[in-house]
């Protein structure tokens, strides 16, 4: 289906993995420069960490290719998304799934107004 999506244009190969609507209004401005560009198959986040990275982290690295693409970095992003896929990098995180960006952010936004209450 993702080849089918490639070749229609709706997606490219690189770019920010694609989100839910529904997560925008959790996002920062900052984070939201993500969806800039069009989404992709495989991103910066992808090629350094997938799974093992926080949601912060990936945004960052959505953030940091949208605002800086060119055809070297996504030959990189491509020859480096083997490698971690061949090494099995950043599958899992331990025992625990990994949790959507709303539920996290909830989280966040919970426990930042548990803390101004005390």
């Amino acid at each position: 289906p993702s080849l089918i999506n490639i070749l229609a244009g709706h997606i490219s190969i690189v770019g920010p993995r694609p989100q839910l609507v529904r997560d925008m209004v959790f996002m920062s401005e900052e984070q939201r420069a993500r969806h800039a560009v069009r989404p992709g198959l495989t991103g910066l986040a992808q090629a350094n960490g997938r799974n093992g990275l926080s949601w912060e982290e990936k945004f960052a690295y959505d953030v940091e290719y949208a605002n800086n693409i060119t055809f070297i970095m996504d030959c990189k992003v491509i020859f480096k998304t083997i490698k971690t896929v061949l090494c099995k990098d950043g599958i899992g995180q331990g025992e625990e799934a990994p949790i959507s960006f709303n539920v996290h952010r909830q989280k966040q936004l919970d426990e930042q107004k548990n803390a101004g209450v005390k």
